[in-house]
């Protein structure tokens, strides 16, 4: 569905129009259908600049797990997820950094199943932003306060990572204009302010 409204409400519901939630939603004015055939071409095809998905987990390498937590019985959804994260040129979460139970979201490795293996370059959280590329834009490196930086299970630098091609851009530009070599890391600018949490989506 290309056109998606807000979510529907009393008898604007048509449970034959929900969006990947299982959230009844409404058209926008234009709003149009096609078939999952073109979708995936789109997502397979490499047509897609960048992708926004929430997650349960993100590694410090870009690792991405966003379909089941293995909780016995519960439903597996993994829809188009898979091709959405390693289709598109960029991947970027956004997730709130801590679960329920107050534990870091951003791991040094996932416990819950995969959806695609180094396929994330940025994470947007309510706390920070996190850049996972093998080099940092000069945009990126201020640091989330210490605070922040504590509630996080990973350490920082971390290496290892997938560089994307806009970091690689980034990189190279850095690099002519200071002179300075590349090291695996990822970092986390320094935004404490909420950077917008990913409404609806699970925060365990």
């Amino acid at each position: 569905m290309l056109g998606m409204g807000p979510e529907a409400h009393g008898d604007e519901i048509d449970l034959d129009l929900i969006n990947a939630s299982k959230v009844p939603v409404t058209e926008l004015p234009g709003a149009s259908y096609f078939h999952h055939a073109d979708s995936f071409g789109m997502m397979r095809g490499g047509h897609l600049d960048i992708c926004v998905l929430g997650a349960y987990q993100v590694s410090a390498r870009g690792d991405l797990a966003n379909w089941h937590t293995g909780a016995s019985g519960g439903i597996p959804a993994v829809g188009g997820a898979m091709d959405l994260a390693i289709g598109a040129k960029d991947t970027f979460v956004m997730m709130s950094l801590l679960t329920c139970e107050g534990q870091s979201k951003i791991v040094p490795e996932c416990t819950y199943p995969l959806t695609g293996v180094r396929c994330v370059s940025r994470v947007y959280t309510d706390l920070a932003v996190f850049l996972i590329d093998e080099s940092a834009s000069r945009s990126a490196r201020r640091s989330a306060s210490r605070s922040t930086r504590s509630r996080t299970s990973c350490r920082f630098p971390c290496g290892g990572v997938r560089r994307s091609r806009r970091a690689e851009a980034d990189r190279q530009r850095s690099a002519s204009r200071n002179g300075q070599c590349s090291g695996a890391m990822a970092t986390m600018s320094g935004l404490d302010a909420c950077a917008g949490r990913a409404a609806g989506y699970p925060t365990r």
